[in-house]
Parts: structure tokens; sequence; C-alpha cells
């Protein structure tokens, strides 16, 4: 059985980020910082959702200047894909919200969470869906 995070003890975290080849002692401090902070909020809400990642960026927004909270964001990304590939999280909300609008890439998705209106943003993010995938269940 794989264990589940969030772990009440962080050691997911400790794990994580030793296992990322950080070379400064700053980085890695910054790094378990700001994923302490993420578990911190998931541990507030029921599930990991979008919710969640909102209360983050509000709550970093109060110690991060727009810029460098948006530079975090890569920091929540790459772990929560890492805990989707171990199996440690059901799914990655970031991930989940990137497929809804039809994009490729994250930082549009965390760009519109945070703007003013998350969802007016979110809803012009949407793109249609590729070609061809209307088609696909019929046969």
């Amino acid at each position: 059985m794989t264990a589940r995070w969030p772990d009440p003890d962080r050691a997911y975290i400790g794990r994580y980020v030793a296992s990322l080849d950080l070379r400064s002692i700053k980085s890695r401090t910054c790094y378990r910082q700001v994923l302490h902070g993420f578990q911190d909020v998931v541990e507030r809400h029921e599930a990991l959702d979008q919710q969640v990642l909102l209360a983050w960026l509000r709550q970093s927004s109060d110690r991060w200047a727009a810029t460098t909270l948006l530079h975090r964001t890569r920091i929540i990304d790459r772990f929560l894909d890492h805990f989707l590939e171990a199996a440690a999280i059901d799914h990655n909300p970031v991930e989940d919200l990137r497929e809804a609008c039809h994009i490729k890439q994250c930082m549009p998705v965390w760009r519109a969470l945070i703007s003013c209106d998350p969802e007016q943003a979110l809803a012009q993010l949407r793109q249609p869906e590729p070609f061809g995938s209307a088609g696909r269940d019929h046969g």
C-alpha cells in the first residue's frame, strides 16, 4: 500500500526536498518553507482542489510579491507532479485545471488563479478541445 500525503510528520516533504539535489542550503530552506506552507493550507481543507490553491495563493500573497509568488508556484507544481507519480495523491488540481482549459502549461493557470477574478480568468483561458477529440467515442 502506498502512503498518502499529507502526512502528519511531514516526512514526505523532507524526503522530496532531499531528492532534489539542491545545491544550496538557502534553496533547500526555501523549498521546505514553501511546501510546509502549502501543506498547512491543505490540512485545513477537505479536498485537494482549486479552493486549496486559491487559499494558498491568498495566504502567500501577504508574504511575497506577485513575481516571487508565481516563481514559488513552480515548486508546488513539481511537488504535486512528483506525488501524483508516486500515488501519494489521487490527482493534481493544477493539472486538472490545465486539462479542463485544454492548455499544456501550468503558469497560465496560476496567473488566472492569482487574478482578481479567477473564475473569469480561467474561463478566458479555456480553449476548444483539440481537433479530433470530439469524434473519438463514435465508432
